[in-house]
């Protein structure tokens, strides 16, 4: 160790925090994981009925995720904006690929929808 050139430490001390600081965001808390959505709220463009799926654990949902009684894709996720239940952005475009007549609805354009008056039916 008597030996070891100026590069050597340098390198020794560089090698030890970045060793550190992996440990530590491996194992720290993130400020966003306390983000993390649970659950996912979701409509069926042919009825207006509204699901939420729990997403706890390794669970998630597709898009456009089935509805459970008809087993059908006819769910998509929602957002209100506004004061307004709208469509994701992201999600919009899985409509036209999906059976059944949406005018009822869904507005096409701005991806408003019209939720049936029922209850937010848990799924999971």
């Amino acid at each position: 160790m008597a030996q070891m050139k100026p590069w050597q430490v340098v390198l020794m001390v560089v090698a030890v925090v970045a060793v550190a600081v992996s440990v530590y965001l491996a194992l720290g808390t993130s400020p966003q994981v306390g983000n993390l959505a649970t659950e996912s709220v979701m409509i069926d463009v042919n009825t207006g009925q509204i699901f939420t799926f729990a997403l706890g654990g390794r669970r998630g949902v597709a898009v456009p995720e089935q509805n459970p009684d008809t087993g059908k894709p006819a769910l998509l996720p929602v957002v209100t904006e506004a004061g307004m239940m709208k469509i994701e952005a992201r999600a919009l475009p899985a409509l036209q690929y999906l059976e059944g007549d949406h005018k009822a609805v869904v507005d096409a354009k701005t991806g408003e929808v019209k939720a049936s008056g029922d209850k937010p039916r848990r799924v999971r």
